[in-house]
């Protein structure tokens, strides 16, 4: 039942673009092997698939008859400068994972169809299932449709490969020993970069065989992981408390119901100063940040502790770790033993305001938070008591990656996985959607005429790197209930990281039309038009 894929809280940020803006260094300059191109050494072979999978079924085996449909399992993990424990528990159709690693425990789960996770700060999340690459794969092996192909024998390991493909899906390569069916190595692409999980140790239990032992690597040896199974009972009596949804907490603080929370707006970014034992840093806050991120020389220079050592992606490769900050206070908020992810990390957003954080997920998560881009304004309100202002509009979101992810409409094309994102200066559309929808995102005029007018290449600063891209204008532009007949987005390429399955960001250049109300709690956003807004588009 263990998994290795799902991505901790570090991990998280590191996918989304958590500041379109900020200038983060450590890109390592290296050619990835993006998982694209078939393994080598791939002989021919006159076996069909359809033998190859009944092989691997049959590997497999079954659980004995009359045991109940439950199992617990405990896990060692090593790697990553941080050793831990995995337990995972099932029942029928729900589980439960557990996991902890140095002084940071996580928990993800289904109960009764609906899934969920815990971050390290403790604080949950249903999830509302809008990612499919993952999904939609595991489908088309399951019904071995038209994208499920065996490529042929590889001697090292010595094994059957079958390739999966389903155009919505992940594409991997599936490595099934040839005496005895297992599966004994998965390489899969993901986010620009071929990850690899290899199976050693099977063992049968109750009349069911798997591996014992997984190693996980992506290339680079700072991420290698080693998970090995050390207790494994099927049929036992579960307690449901085991399967729960964890009660949350939040490392937030309110002084007060209502607290105004003092900050620099400069060119629509929201910089909070806030101060960590005795210094004050600023940080932006940035919906699109699944969490808290800080510079590494700053935890340096307060001598926190860095847990962990690995290296992530987003717009390009840095040294990451994590700590745990003991106090921020900032207004009337104060945040306590916050889990916060490490990096190099800097951006001046004028001439005199070095910025080094974001303030994410666990923040916002933890009230309802007000931006009055207008008149310069941050307010917190305790999610118990919040009332929405009179004449808001409601705005769905899913909180599935730790930011606001919502439907926008470009032309006819709708997409449902547009992030909301306080941390990006201009409103993006990723170059999948583009490609899914090619019709619907074909420049109204202003886009070409600014590449003709500098026809050399253009890119933006983000987590690791820079993002190349090309203005865009597109129209009409939904958002919420609230169309824009024209809007120039940047349209972004080749930057899988980056990108992942997401359709693009809603940045500030949009929401600096409105007061807007981050209200995690209830899953919306309330907007509200402000006289930009009317003195625009009336």
């Amino acid at each position: 039942m263990h998994t290795s894929s799902r991505p901790s809280n570090a991990t998280r940020s590191a996918l989304i673009a958590a500041a379109c803006a900020a200038l983060l260094l450590g890109v390592d300059g290296t050619v990835k092997d993006d998982g694209s191109s078939a393994p080598a050494g791939i002989a021919p072979t006159k076996t069909t698939l359809s033998t190859v999978l009944a092989l691997h079924r049959k590997s497999i085996g079954r659980l004995a008859t009359g045991l109940a449909k439950t199992s617990t399992e405990q896990w060692t993990i090593r790697g990553g400068a941080l050793d831990g424990t995995e337990t995972d528990v099932t029942s029928g159709n729900n589980e439960r994972d557990d996991q902890t690693v140095g002084p940071f425990h996580s928990a993800t789960g289904t109960l009764a169809g609906k899934s969920w996770h815990q971050n390290e700060n403790g604080e949950v999340v249903i999830e509302h299932g809008l990612h499919s690459l993952d999904t939609s794969t595991e489908r088309s092996l399951a019904t071995v449709d038209r994208y499920v192909t065996l490529l042929g024998t590889t001697t090292s390991p010595d094994a059957y490969v079958v390739r999966v493909a389903p155009p919505d899906g992940r594409l991997e390569y599936l490595f099934y020993d040839r005496s005895g069916g297992q599966l004994v190595r998965r390489e899969s692409a993901i986010r620009g970069r071929r990850h690899v999980a290899t199976f050693t140790d099977f063992h049968t239990t109750s009349g069911r065989t798997q591996a014992w032992h997984e190693h996980t690597s992506d290339g680079r040896p700072e991420n290698d992981r080693d998970y090995t199974l050390t207790t494994l009972a099927y049929g036992t009596p579960i307690d449901p408390k085991a399967l729960a949804i964890p009660t949350a907490t939040s490392p937030v603080t309110l002084a007060s119901a209502h607290v105004q929370i003092p900050i620099k707006l400069i060119d629509d970014r929201v910089i909070v100063p806030i101060t960590i034992s005795g210094r004050t840093v600023d940080f932006q806050l940035d919906s699109g940040s699944s969490g808290i991120l800080i510079d590494s020389l700053i935890v340096h220079a307060l001598k926190l502790p860095v847990y962990g050592n690995a290296v992530a992606d987003t717009a390009g490769s840095y040294d990451s770790g994590r700590t745990i900050i003991p106090q921020m206070t900032f207004g009337g908020v104060t945040m306590k033993n916050v889990e916060a992810d490490v990096a190099p990390f800097t951006f001046w957003s004028d001439d005199k305001t070095p910025v080094a954080g974001l303030l994410g997920f666990d923040f916002i998560d933890g009230a309802v938070v007000h931006i009055d881009y207008q008149h310069s304004t941050l307010e917190a309100f305790d999610p118990a008591s919040f009332t929405p202002p009179a004449g808001a509009t409601s705005l769905p979101i899913a909180l599935d990656d730790d930011v606001p992810l919502v439907n926008a409409g470009i032309a006819k094309a709708i997409g449902h996985l547009f992030i909301v994102d306080t941390g990006a200066d201009r409103s993006t559309i990723f170059s999948p959607f583009a490609a899914a929808h090619p019709d619907d995102v074909t420049d109204l005029g202003l886009g070409d005429e600014m590449v003709a007018s500098y026809p050399f290449v253009t890119d933006f600063n983000g987590v690791g790197g820079t993002v190349r891209y090309r203005p865009l204008q597109v129209g009409p532009f939904t958002f919420a209930s609230y169309v824009f007949p024209k809007w120039l987005f940047n349209g972004t390429h080749d930057a899988p990281a980056f990108e992942d399955d997401f359709d693009g960001l809603v940045g500030q250049d949009v929401l600096r039309n409105f007061d807007v109300y981050l209200d995690y709690a209830h899953e919306k956003i309330w907007l509200v038009p402000n006289d930009r807004y009317r003195a625009r588009w009336g």
